[in-house]
């Protein structure tokens, strides 16, 4: 997949989400904890809705699109 230009600001805005949301109140204790905390974090995130999605989850978006294939 080639990226665009267009794409950086959405990058960038979900890099900064993810540090508020989990990176910025995360304490690792050990690497595997480190891992459980963040695989607990991403089921949570690919459940927001967003408004760049039409008010979906990542989670509805890749649900419609394996529905139609």
């Amino acid at each position: 997949m080639l990226a665009a230009p267009r794409h950086n600001g959405k990058a960038e805005r979900q890099n900064r989400q993810d540090g508020e949301r989990f990176y910025e109140n995360m304490r690792m204790y050990s690497l595997e904890d480190g891992r459980k905390q963040l695989a607990v974090y991403q089921r949570k995130s690919n459940n927001y809705i967003k408004t760049c999605l039409n008010m979906k989850s990542p989670n509805q978006v890749i649900q419609e699109y394996l529905g139609v294939m």
